[in-house]
């Protein structure tokens, strides 16, 4: 998946243990197998998140 910080005052986000904050229009390419979470700024933000290929399941619950 990639990751890319839209708006928003940052989002921290952690990658295989590896801390780092993204800012408005960087992004970071997460491997399927790595362990990874997102936490927004204190202001907030929005999070653009693309996956190739699609994820199945999550498909799955846009169309209920």
């Amino acid at each position: 998946a990639t990751a890319e910080a839209a708006r928003g005052d940052g989002l921290e986000v952690e990658l295989g243990g590896e801390l780092r904050t993204l800012r408005a229009g960087e992004g970071a390419l997460i491997p399927s197998w790595v362990t990874h979470r997102v936490k927004a700024g204190a202001q907030g933000g929005y999070q653009i998140d693309i996956f190739n290929p699609p994820r199945q399941g999550l498909l799955d619950r846009l169309e209920d």
